[in-house]
C-alpha cells in the first residue's frame, strides 16, 4: 500500500495545462490582409495608369504619311495612294501655315480619286506632299 500512495503521491505533482497566450496566428492574418490590401491599391492604381494613358494618334498619323513613298508608284497605285494622304492628312491636326498646303494638296488629290481613269501623279502634287511633309 505504502507503494500505491507513494504513486498517489507523485501523480498528484501533475499540474493542470497551462494556457500561453499565442497571438501568433493573430498577427499572420492582420499581415495577410494588410499585404492584400497593398497589392490590391497597387493593382488599382497600375489600372488606372493604364486607362488613363492617351496615345498619341497624332505623331502615328504623321509616321504613316512619312512612310508613304510617291517616287516609284504605279498608275494602279495613284488612287490608293490619293486616298491614303487624304485619310491621313485629315487626320493630323496642323498649324495655319500648313492648312493652306494641305487644302491645296486636298484639290490636287481629287483628282485622282473619283476618276475611272487613273493618271499619274503630277509635280505639283509631289511638290505639296513635300512641302506639308516639312511643315509638320
Amino acid at each position: 500500500m505504502n507503494n500505491q500512495q507513494e504513486l498517489i503521491n507523485q501523480l498528484n505533482d501533475i499540474k493542470d495545462i497551462v494556457d500561453i497566450k499565442e497571438y501568433s496566428l493573430y498577427i499572420f492574418i492582420i499581415l495577410v490582409i494588410i499585404i492584400a490590401v497593398i497589392l490590391v491599391y497597387i493593382i488599382y492604381l497600375i489600372y488606372i495608369k493604364i486607362k488613363t494613358k492617351k496615345t498619341n494618334y497624332n505623331k502615328i498619323y504623321i509616321k504613316k504619311l512619312k512612310n508613304i513613298k510617291l517616287d516609284n508608284t504605279s498608275i494602279k497605285n495613284t488612287k490608293k495612294l490619293a486616298y491614303e494622304i487624304t485619310y491621313y492628312i485629315n487626320k493630323i491636326s496642323l498649324d495655319k501655315n500648313s492648312i493652306d498646303i494641305k487644302n491645296q494638296l486636298l484639290e490636287n488629290l481629287d483628282n485622282y480619286k473619283y476618276k475611272k481613269e487613273i493618271i499619274k501623279l503630277d509635280q505639283n502634287t509631289r511638290i505639296l506632299y513635300k512641302k506639308i511633309l516639312e511643315n509638320i
